[in-house]
């Protein structure tokens, strides 16, 4: 079965998936900047107040995490987000 097949027999809604391909390039990219910095995720989590471990390994897992963690730690890695009008 292939993983399109899946999709379809999980019924998995196209914005999913699309949400979910936006939040790997996120973390792909953050997994990029950590390990050419040699910085560990607890190294990221001791410099960011109030930030746990945890929190920095959803976004390394393209997990469910919130706005505010993303921000802090772009913001530790000298990292922004760009909001760009989709072109088609």
């Amino acid at each position: 079965m292939s993983i399109k097949d899946l999709d379809n027999v999980l019924n998995i809604p196209k914005e999913l998936k699309i949400l979910e391909k936006e939040k790997l390039k996120i973390s792909e990219e953050v997994y990029k900047q950590l390990k050419m910095r040699r910085l560990s995720m607890k190294k990221v989590s001791d410099n960011i107040e109030g930030l746990g471990v945890a929190q920095v390994s959803r976004i390394m897992n393209g997990e469910n995490y919130n706005i505010n963690t993303l921000l802090k730690v772009l913001d530790f890695l000298e990292l922004e987000i760009k909001v760009v009008s989709k072109k088609k």
